[in-house]
């Protein structure tokens, strides 16, 4: 918007087009942080599992079009990929948290669940 304003453009935005804006901004935010997380050179499966269930609340979260069809999208291809070693290793790591929240619920659609 600034530079739109420092050039005197005549390009107007609405306000929705601005809200879409700021809804893209911070889905992507969300991702890019669990991506830098997902890059780290001492991440593993469990920290990486970590990182996907943030990513999936902060998401869900947002209450908006994108970050809900973003998250929906991102939890059936977690869900494809995953396996039960993920799963096996949280429980290792921690058996008291791990049933107070299951892990796989997290990667289920809301539809599924």
């Amino acid at each position: 918007m600034k530079a739109l304003l420092d050039l005197k453009s005549n390009i107007n935005f609405t306000v929705k087009e601005i809200q879409d804006l700021h809804d893209i901004h911070h889905s992507l935010d969300v991702i890019k942080t669990t991506v830098m997380s997902l890059c780290r050179r001492d991440s593993n499966l469990l920290t990486a599992d970590a990182a996907l269930q943030f990513m999936l609340n902060k998401l869900d979260h947002q209450h908006n079009e994108l970050s809900e069809r973003l998250a929906i999208s991102l939890r059936k291809i977690i869900k494809e990929r995953r396996t039960s070693v993920s799963g096996i290793l949280q429980y290792l790591h921690n058996n008291e948290q791990f049933y107070k929240t299951i892990p796989t619920e997290t990667f289920t659609t809301n539809a599924e669940n």
